[in-house]
């Protein structure tokens, strides 16, 4: 994730993600910009989250 590079390490074995090294509401925008719904968190301090965005895919067959 470039937005954030000493939270989302990339080419790293073990553990990329570090959210402590970015501000909290900067690793919530880019987790929930992620495309393919793989990254999640819940929030533990108390401060309401805004619902994610509906995702939706149509497949055409010919």
């Amino acid at each position: 994730m470039t937005q954030a590079p000493d939270s989302f390490l990339a080419n790293h074995d073990g553990a990329w993600i570090m959210p402590d090294a970015t501000d909290l509401e900067t690793v919530c925008a880019i987790v929930r910009q992620c495309p393919s719904g793989a990254l999640t968190y819940d929030r533990l301090d108390g401060k309401a989250e805004q619902a994610p965005p509906v995702r939706w895919i149509a497949v055409a067959c010919s």
